[in-house]
């Protein structure tokens, strides 16, 4: 069993920009079509893609769920949780009320694709906003 994980991160280019710095600089516009080509070797779902709700919008996570199943890749969900030793350490973390909504809508969108959220293993969704089954697309 072959994976890859291709981390977006933020997909909202503005807060993308204002949050990765070099990263975004260097590497966005080489992401779709490195999902794309990593997709078409090692089949659907086998590629993945952490968002970090929290330090975009709701909407924009959204739309980055859908942007990656869109591709064929499972969207995993890694709540943004600040540290004190971090520079985004003033940020606070996304409500439960936020995360709520954005399991279930993210829900809705991958399984239009055939998908479900990932990691798909059990030990990798320690710190993921999903359940055991949600890799599945049950």
């Amino acid at each position: 069993l072959a994976g890859m994980s291709i981390n977006i991160e933020v997909f909202s280019a503005q807060s993308a920009k204002a949050v990765l710095g070099r990263k975004f600089r260097t590497t966005r516009d080489h992401f779709a079509p490195f999902i794309e080509k990593a997709v078409e070797r090692l089949g659907v779902g086998s590629v993945r893609s952490a968002i970090i709700p929290g330090l975009e919008p709701l909407e924009s996570t959204l739309e980055g769920v859908e942007f990656l199943a869109s591709l064929g890749c499972l969207p995993v969900l890694s709540p943004f949780r600040p540290s004190g030793t971090v520079r985004l350490h003033a940020i606070n973390p996304p409500t439960v009320d936020a995360m709520t909504t954005l399991l279930h809508e993210s829900r809705s969108i991958v399984r239009k694709y055939g998908l479900g959220l990932g990691p798909t293993c059990l030990p990798c969704l320690h710190n993921v906003l999903g359940m055991p089954w949600d890799g599945t697309g049950d």
